[in-house]
């Protein structure tokens, strides 16, 4: 029913000797061969990274009176580095410095996804940084881009939005979103006036342009006709001839120039074995058991003193060693952060993480009044959840963020940049379990004061209120330090993909 194909010169030769049309309208995405139309599809994954190489390239297009601005990625990047934090996106500066990884897609998708765009969008309406001003336009280029790519990604049914396969039920709202993006890409220009789609960088844009019209070809001819129910574009993409390359290369060490005969070997041995065993070094990590109650023969000191492993007469000593300098009567745990138009963010991005640990917390705990201390009762228009927000997300309470601030600021003063253990991890959430206590001279009466009753209910030693800050601490401090590794475990000087084959022979 189709031919998938990249966008180089010979493979649109191809197709228009064939008797397809792609060089003036009306546009003709097919050719017949034996009474039948055969479709062609540009691979979506291809033409993605075309346009942000395009965009990344030219810097800047122009739609009427509209500026859109690769330098609004390249800000964001920036505050995030600045910052040491994510506006909830996974924006990195390999995305934005992708030139020795063009061919990576995820790069590409990352980029030009619904994260970033509602990122950027947040920074223009509820801060003060003016890097982001005026930058409504790049989102909707953005967001565009997002959709599009979307729906020609589209694989299963249960998916919501674009990512649902087309079918008369959602057929009208994908087809509005594509004549959308035809209209929005074919009046873009570039700074002397010349359209996109007639510049020397067009591709990535006609490319989406001529999808689209067979798209529409397609739906008529199979789900109108009632042969299928719905069509996942995803089966008309290249990825599964991707995939079978990159075996075919695993099983010669990833040589991506195998001879005749190693090609040979390596097809035998996939028909022999099919089966794909996941890695035990996988990212998948096993759900860790977290309850409220403790159960303990010792007091709440004790166990603090154990912890950090020394007497109840040294503690404070020990203690008075880990800095708090930042946190002042007022409560602004960030005050005296080096930064001032970073530490508004920062805390914005606190509370996101906030609500991710009330999150994750709840599904844990079966204490119903601790749950509902978690929770706030009212949503912040102004917050980044509620920008992110598609349903799922949570707005934790004040007190959860209080903690989560206070953390942050203990974070930045005594753990960046240093390699702990899990002995001194559980020292440092120890210690700051002892100042947070410090800070508030009274836990009840500045810390979750509605649980005042109930911890009257429980022994001393199973006080649900201070060990429903310590799992919020622990639990903060474990996200603060795998995001902070996360980082340093990126290599910003990577060669492999910049010498492709030659990288193989490096050094030989």
């Amino acid at each position: 029913m189709s031919v998938t194909f990249d966008g180089i010169a010979s493979n649109i030769n191809m197709v228009r000797i064939l008797g397809a049309n792609l060089d003036h309208e009306p546009y003709k995405p097919f050719f017949i061969y034996k009474s039948a139309k055969i479709y062609t599809i540009f691979d979506a994954c291809h033409l993605l990274k075309l346009i942000r190489n395009a965009f990344a390239d030219f810097k800047t297009f122009y739609r009427n009176d509209d500026i859109i601005s690769y330098y609004y990625i390249t800000s964001l990047n920036e505050l995030q580095e600045k910052i040491q934090l994510n506006l909830a996106n996974k924006l990195t500066y390999r995305h934005v410095n992708y030139f020795k990884n063009k061919m990576k897609v995820k790069l590409a998708a990352q980029l030009l996804s619904n994260s970033v765009a509602t990122s950027i969008e947040y920074c223009e309406k509820n801060t003060n940084i003016p890097e982001f001003k005026g930058a409504n336009a790049t989102v909707n280029f953005i967001r565009i881009v997002n959709n599009t790519f979307d729906i020609f990604n589209s694989r299963n049914l249960l998916s919501p939005g674009f990512k649902k396969p087309i079918n008369s039920n959602n057929v009208n709202m994908i087809f509005k979103e594509l004549d959308r993006f035809t209209e929005f890409m074919q009046s873009l220009t570039l700074e002397n006036y010349q359209k996109v789609i007639t510049s020397n960088r067009k591709l990535g844009f006609l490319g989406f342009i001529f999808n689209i019209q067979s798209l529409k070809m397609l739906y008529n001819d199979y789900i109108n006709s009632d042969l299928f129910k719905f069509l996942p574009l995803y089966k008309l993409s290249q990825d599964h001839l991707e995939t079978f390359f990159s075996c075919i290369r695993s099983r010669g060490g990833f040589d991506n120039n195998p001879s005749a005969r190693s090609f040979i070997s390596a097809y035998k041995r996939l028909l022999c074995h099919a089966e794909i065993q996941i890695s035990d070094n996988t990212n998948c990590l096993p759900i860790q058991n977290v309850t409220i109650l403790a159960l303990s023969n010792l007091s709440t000191m004790q166990r603090l003193n154990l912890a950090i492993g020394k007497t109840e007469d040294h503690v404070d000593e020990e203690i008075a060693e880990f800095s708090v300098s930042s946190i002042h009567e007022e409560d602004d745990f960030l005050v005296s952060l080096p930064y001032t138009q970073g530490k508004e963010v920062i805390k914005i991005v606190v509370q996101y993480i906030s609500g991710y640990i009330v999150k994750a917390l709840q599904k844990k705990l079966k204490c119903a009044d601790c749950i509902a201390v978690l929770h706030s009762q009212e949503s912040d228009i102004k917050s980044l959840i509620f920008h992110k927000d598609k349903g799922g997300l949570i707005y934790p309470s004040k007190d959860v963020i209080d903690v989560c601030l206070f953390c942050e600021t203990i974070y930045r003063e005594n753990i960046r940049f240093k390699n702990l253990n899990k002995n001194q991890l559980r020292l440092i959430i120890t210690r700051t379990i002892y100042n947070f206590l410090n800070k508030f001279s009274t836990l009840n009466d500045h810390c979750f004061p509605s649980l005042n009753d109930h911890i009257y209910d429980q022994d001393p030693i199973n006080n649900h209120k201070y060990l429903l800050v310590k799992l919020i601490i622990e639990k903060f401090f474990i996200i603060r330090i795998k995001y902070e590794h996360k980082l340093r475990n990126v290599n910003k000087d990577s060669i492999r993909q910049f010498y492709n084959k030659m990288i193989i022979f490096k050094g030989t």
